[in-house]
C-alpha cells in the first residue's frame, strides 16, 4: 500500500485517491492501511472543512483531507503526504498536480491563492498525529 524509505521523516506515497465529480466541499480520511479514502462530511465553506480536518488530525498513519468541488472525476495517482507538513494539490479538469508540502500557515495561504484563482484544491494534514503543545 505505501512506500516509505524512512517512515516518520520522509514523504510517503499513500496510493491512489479517486474523487467523483461533486459540487460539495468534502472532508475525507485516508489511512495507510485502507485502499480507499473514507468520506467524513460535507461543508458549506472551505473554512468549515479546514476546521474539521484540523480537529480530526489526531490519528497517526492517517491523513485528513479537505477537497473543494470538482467538475469531473479526478484520479490522483501515487498521492504523497508529509509526516509533519500539510500537502496541497491543485485540481483542474480531470487532473491533479502536487503544489507542495507546507507549514499550516503556508498551506492555508496556498489554498487561498488557488481559490482566488478559481482553481480546485485538495489539502491534507501531516500523516503523523499532531498533539497540542504543552
Amino acid at each position: 500500500m505505501i512506500t516509505a524509505p524512512a517512515y516518520g521523516t520522509d514523504v510517503i506515497e499513500f496510493g491512489t485517491i479517486e474523487l467523483d465529480g461533486s459540487e460539495l466541499i468534502q472532508t475525507l480520511t485516508l489511512s495507510l492501511f485502507d485502499s480507499e479514502p473514507v468520506p467524513v462530511d460535507t461543508h458549506g465553506t472551505f473554512n468549515e472543512a479546514m476546521k474539521r480536518i484540523k480537529f480530526d488530525d489526531f490519528d497517526s498513519e492517517a491523513v485528513s483531507i479537505a477537497v473543494t468541488p470538482v467538475e469531473s472525476p479526478i484520479t490522483i495517482e501515487a498521492t504523497r503526504f508529509h509526516p509533519r507538513e500539510w500537502t496541497v494539490y491543485r485540481l483542474s479538469g480531470s487532473s491533479a498536480e502536487l503544489v507542495g508540502h507546507f507549514t499550516g500557515e503556508q498551506a492555508k495561504a496556498e489554498a487561498e491563492k488557488l481559490q482566488r484563482a478559481g482553481e480546485g484544491l485538495l489539502i491534507g494534514t501531516p500523516y503523523l498525529a499532531s498533539y497540542p503543545e504543552g
